[in-house]
């Protein structure tokens, strides 16, 4: 399998082409990511929003993974804000999630509400839409399967309404602007996410009718709900809630893996199961089946973008990406056909995902 001289994309990554050097387009296209050492701009963010009233100041999103738990650190300890807490009692995740939330909100002194999903939406939607795309598989919409967490930011925004909050700061960083998606859906693999909301959009709803088993008229108002509040730059989000403003701390302030893993683990006693492949991504048995898929298809996951991204920044080496994907592009095989089992799919129906294919 041809891998970039360059980065460590495949051959079959979406729309790549190679030039005489073995380099990629994906690294001949890109764009430094910049404006993540800005913490200047932050503080002046941050400051309109203070309050000398002893309430909360702004939310913070918390899975119980690594760099949501890094944004409450640090905006408890190196901010001094008044923060709430919101988590998602996702029911895909490992206990470690539920754990790692409870431990950094109870050394943080910081206050916490839990959502749960209401009549197992979460998981009908999740069985719905993978039924749906097994019968004509197609990648575009792959990450429909996690609609159910995308009703999250619906709820969030309502909490925030609820209190009184008027900002939201949540744990994106750019490594994580996933190129070959954006190319399966048609779009500029340069494009950044905040700005291309309605590309996204029309790219889904176009691939959902190709499909018309998506269209099942009983879970068309949560995907419409999960499309129109999919994310906090989305159309809902910014029309229903326009006071509420979120931004994602690592566009203004450096993202070092080291450091925070560090500062988590030794500050607020993260931990992560110990047969997890990474420390990222580990926090949903959803995500690991959408990376087997992938993989199947690819040769590449969301991983080996992501290191693409980094070796393009200076920040690993190719030899390690290669070594970290070696190692992190193992998904536990059982864990997967346990959400097979759960969903009441076979698993002779999703066979061929445990074999390499790359077509």
């Amino acid at each position: 399998m041809k891998r970039c001289s360059k980065c460590i994309l495949t051959e079959y990554t979406p729309n790549i082409a190679f030039n005489e050097e073995g380099n990629c387009n994906y690294c001949e296209s890109h764009q430094p990511i910049g404006g993540t050492e800005n913490e200047k701009q932050l503080l002046e963010v941050l400051d309109k929003y203070r309050r000398n009233d002893g309430k909360y100041e702004c939310i913070v999103p918390i899975s119980g993974g690594r760099d949501s738990s890094a944004v409450l650190l640090k905006m408890v300890k190196d901010y001094n804000m008044k923060v709430l807490a919101v988590s998602y009692d996702n029911p895909y995740s490992p206990p470690e999630t539920q754990a790692n939330v409870r431990n950094a909100t109870r050394i943080l002194g910081v206050d916490l509400v839990v959502l749960k999903p209401k009549r197992e939406i979460h998981q009908r939607i999740f069985k719905h839409n993978f039924n749906a795309w097994l019968k004509k598989p197609r990648l575009g919409v792959l990450p429909m399967m996690c609609a159910g967490c995308k009703l999250l930011v619906w709820e969030i925004l309502k909490v925030a309404k609820k209190h009184k909050v008027e900002l939201i700061v949540d744990g994106l960083n750019r490594f994580e602007d996933t190129s070959y998606k954006k190319a399966l859906l048609g779009m500029d693999i340069g494009s950044q996410w905040e700005s291309t909301y309605k590309q996204i959009f029309f790219g889904v709803i176009k691939e959902m009718i190709r499909n018309p088993r998506y269209l099942n008229p009983a879970y068309l108002p949560t995907l419409a709900n999960s499309y129109l509040f999919g994310d906090f730059y989305a159309l809902g989000s910014r029309l229903f809630f326009k006071k509420i403003k979120s931004l994602d701390l690592f566009y203004y302030v450096k993202w070092d893996e080291k450091e925070l893993l560090s500062r988590i683990q030794s500050e607020i006693d993260w931990t992560y199961p110990a047969g997890a492949p990474s420390t990222w991504r580990w926090d949903c048995r959803v995500a690991y089946l959408k990376d087997l898929i992938y993989l199947h298809y690819l040769g590449i996951t969301e991983k080996d973008d992501f290191y693409s991204k980094m070796i393009r920044e200076g920040v690993i080496s190719r030899e390690e990406a290669l070594k970290r994907i070696d190692r992190e592009n193992r998904y536990p095989q059982a864990i997967v056909k346990e959400l097979f089992a759960e969903a009441e799919i076979p698993v002779g129906r999703c066979e061929f995902l445990f074999h390499e294919a790359h077509s």
